[in-house]
């Protein structure tokens, strides 16, 4: 049986896509990791020492360069894929206002809650039945692709 050549641009297309996804799930990941160090800090700074190892704050640093360098990834597919689809302002909305808010200079630790919201939003997005059937489609492109 022969092997039907795969159109280039699906090609490029899944892998777009697959990108996209991998990014959502890797800022999921470091929102997580943030979040365990944000209540830490939290926890820390309401004990009556109040004191926080600099190795801590350290760690916090870290993890916010994460989540604003992921965020940024995101937020780059996030309004390829806004004009290629055409997504309404509803969606998008929350997403933008969050990331703006993560992306604060003047904001050494960004709230939990923004942060959150920007994750829950795009990962929403990802579940939407049109990036779902992207999704699936991609899959496919690549299985093809990669047949064993």
């Amino acid at each position: 049986m022969a092997k039907v050549p795969v159109d280039q641009n699906k090609v490029l297309g899944a892998n777009y896509v697959a990108e996209f996804f991998a990014e959502i799930k890797a800022l999921t990941e470091q929102y997580a990791n943030y979040k365990n160090i944000y209540l830490e800090l939290e926890y820390k700074s309401s004990q009556e020492e109040g004191k926080i190892d600099p190795d801590q704050l350290s760690n916090a640093k870290t993890a916010v360069y994460n989540i604003r360098f992921l965020s940024n990834k995101v937020y780059v597919h996030f309004q390829t894929l806004c004009g290629i689809l055409g997504l309404k302002e509803d969606v998008s909305k929350p997403i933008i206002e969050t990331y703006n808010k993560i992306n604060d200079a003047k904001i050494a630790l960004p709230e939990i809650k923004d942060i959150e919201s920007f994750v829950i939003a795009v990962n929403t997005l990802l579940a939407n039945n049109v990036i779902s059937n992207l999704l699936q489609t991609s899959s496919d492109v690549l299985n093809s692709l990669y047949a064993t």
